[in-house]
This record gives structure tokens, C-alpha cells and sequence, in this order.
């Protein structure tokens, strides 16, 4: 029974492990609210604007509309466990989570408490809960309490000056396993258990 229950941890492991690894987490973007200007798939090519660039540079989108809203929708319900954004950096961005229609959490992207004395206006990036940037707050590591969500909300904070430029945004985890695939995992792996102990009986009586 050792090798049933072995095999079974493997295969809750592995689903934990593939929930876990930080992978880019595809996504589709819809402007729910106000207006942008240039391609809303500039936040997925995958390219981060260096820091300080232009707020309005043609490498990212950009609006004049503090309301805009801009809704990242999964393929289905995913592990979020990390996110990564670049951002104008004298504004406060909030981004909030979705279970289907339910709101399931809150993390500000860039928090200014006020406006932020910047030496260089344009887009900084944030990544995990790097604080090296002393000009801002940006908890975006969530991997030791991840947030399971079917979409991402995005919207600008209260304290902005109303030009507002975003160059990329990405999650990332992993899908969550279906209750199903959970059981047809852990019963072929118990099954594969039970073969390979049935071997080992039969090599014995043999020997």
C-alpha cells in the first residue's frame, strides 16, 4: 500500500506544482468603461517599456479618462500566484479579482499615498514585492496566499492626474484542476500502485 499512497502524493504534487509554476497566464482584454487609445494587446506582447517611457508613447495604451476600466478575462478559473505591470508612474491603479460575478479580493498595482514625487515622469514596472523603487507600494507577489479568479478588473485609483498609460500587464499561475482530473489522476496513479505491487508479490512467489 506504501506505493498506492507514494504514487498518490505524486500525482497531488504534481497538479500543486503545475498550479504553482509562473507561467504568462493568457487572457482577454475588453475596455469595460471610458476609452484607451492603441491596441489593447499591447498589455500581452509580452514587451516591458523600459522605465520612464512616455506615458502616452505608442508602445503602450493610454486615456485621459480616470473611469477607464479595462476587464482581463481567463479561459477558465486559474491560480493566480504572481503578476507583473508596467505603469505611469504618478497614479494609483487597482486591480480587483472576480470569481465569476463575485469579487474575490484587492491588491493596489501602485499606490502613491498621494501623488508621488518622481525624478523621471513615464512607466515604471512592477514585479513581485520588490521594494527597491522607494517611490511606490506594489504588493503583487501572491504566492504564499494565491488568489483563484475567472477575471481581473482593472481601474485607475483615486489620487491620478488624469493621463494615465499602462505598457504591459501579466498574470500568472496556472489552471486549477477540474474535480474530475483530480480523481482520474489520483486513481491511475493508484491503479499503476497496485500493478506494480502485484508484480512484486508474483516476482517473490517466483523467487
Amino acid at each position: 500500500m506504501k506505493s498506492v499512497a507514494y504514487l498518490s502524493t505524486v500525482a497531488v504534487l504534481l497538479f500543486a506544482g503545475s498550479a504553482a509554476m509562473a507561467d504568462p497566464i493568457s487572457y482577454t482584454a475588453t475596455v469595460t468603461a471610458g476609452s484607451v487609445s492603441n491596441a489593447l494587446s499591447l498589455l500581452s506582447d509580452g514587451i516591458v517599456p523600459p522605465d520612464y517611457t512616455s506615458w502616452e508613447a505608442a508602445s503602450n495604451i493610454h486615456t485621459n479618462d480616470p473611469g477607464t476600466t479595462i476587464r482581463f478575462d481567463f479561459a477558465g478559473l486559474m491560480r493566480i500566484t504572481g503578476m507583473l505591470g508596467a505603469f505611469d508612474n504618478n497614479d494609483d491603479y487597482v486591480f480587483t479579482f472576480y470569481n465569476g460575478t463575485t469579487p474575490i479580493g484587492q491588491t493596489a498595482a501602485l499606490s502613491s499615498d498621494g501623488f508621488v514625487t518622481v525624478q523621471a515622469g513615464g512607466l515604471e514596472t512592477f514585479e513581485g514585492n520588490d521594494t527597491s523603487d522607494l517611490h511606490y507600494y506594489a504588493p503583487f507577489d501572491f504566492s504564499n496566499s494565491p488568489l483563484v479568479a475567472t477575471s481581473v478588473v482593472f481601474s485607475v485609483g483615486p489620487n491620478n492626474d488624469s493621463a494615465i498609460g499602462i505598457g504591459e500587464v501579466q498574470f500568472f499561475g496556472g489552471a486549477v484542476p477540474e474535480p474530475a482530473s483530480w480523481a482520474m489522476m489520483v486513481g491511475g496513479f493508484g491503479l499503476a500502485g497496485l500493478a506494480m505491487r502485484r508484480r512484486q508479490r508474483t516476482a517473490l512467489r517466483l523467487g
